[in-house]
């Protein structure tokens, strides 16, 4: 008997990634399941998916650590709002041309 492309196959994937809600696992095992499913011609229910969650604190980039690179990114986010909010106070056109643009 001739086998199959991808009889007896069982394909794992394993995805390293910062900590995810549900809903984004739910989506990246589907996603991840159908679209290997289509270029590896191997039926969905073949598929192990596996998501290995590290802390922020466990993953670094550039010397930093995540949680690092985190706060001062919403820090900075922090004051570019306070500037526009003062700029927007300050001139009150200022915030037309803005809602023109989709920034505010």
């Amino acid at each position: 008997m001739k086998q199959l492309k991808g009889e007896n196959e069982m394909p794992y994937i394993t995805v390293e990634s910062g900590q995810l809600t549900i809903a984004q696992k739910e989506e990246l095992i589907s996603k991840l399941t159908d679209i290997s499913s289509k270029i590896m011609n191997i039926p969905q229910d073949s598929f192990m998916v596996a998501i290995k969650e590290l802390p922020n604190k466990n993953i670094g980039i550039g010397g930093k650590s995540i949680a690092i690179i985190k706060e001062e990114y919403m820090a900075r986010m922090g004051e570019v709002k306070n500037k526009l909010v003062f700029y927007i106070q300050k001139y009150k056109n200022f915030s037309k041309i803005l809602k023109l643009w989709g920034i505010w």
